[in-house]
């Protein structure tokens, strides 16, 4: 009786693709499932009040009609970082203003959700300082309602939101605005 010496047949190399694609059909599905949050401990099951808040309004079929519309428009302001980052209040009513005149192509429309993004230098001449064009972004988002209260949401650091512009102007803020479609 003649032993085989290992070779690949072909009923061999079919059983091992069989099993290298049901391995890759696990890795898949195991890759794509989908794991429900838990809820936070001390925490009831019910609604979330403020996700209720800033739910939009349910359309004729209880479906909401509103939703937010996946291209944007831009406003830049230039601004005085230093002047602002102290608070100056003409650096704030100058900012104000421009902002204002910025949104005026967009006023029959009502923003949704804005992002804020700050350039500023630590230094004069300098290229754009992250962390004071944080800081910037994040003296300038809890304003932006100021601009226009009929046009941009309530201040929320989820619906504005702070960012630092590394690759802009320095010197500039600009906002990235989101609107609502519906």
């Amino acid at each position: 009786m003649r032993r085989s010496n290992g070779g690949l047949t072909l009923p061999r190399l079919a059983g091992w693709l069989l099993a290298d694609i049901l391995l890759m059909l696990v890795v898949v599905v195991l890759g794509t499932e989908v794991v429900p949050a838990l809820p936070s401990a001390g925490r009831s099951p019910g609604p979330n009040p403020s996700a209720a808040a800033a739910a939009p309004p349910a359309g004729p079929h209880g479906a909401s009609s509103a939703s937010l519309d996946p291209h944007s428009e831009s406003v830049v302001a230039h601004v005085d970082p230093d002047a602002l980052l102290d608070g100056s209040p003409a650096a704030v009513a100058d900012l104000l203003q421009q902002l204002r005149l910025g949104i005026q192509p967009y006023r029959a429309r009502r923003a949704a959700l804005v992002l804020v993004w700050g350039s500023a230098a630590a230094c004069r001449g300098c290229a754009a300082d992250l962390g004071r064009s944080a800081e910037l972004a994040r003296q300038v988002a809890p304003r932006v309602p100021d601009v226009a209260p009929e046009f941009f949401p309530a201040y929320d650091p989820r619906i504005i939101r702070a960012y630092e512009d590394g690759e802009g102007q320095v010197g500039t803020v600009r906002l990235e605005l989101f609107f609502v479609r519906g």
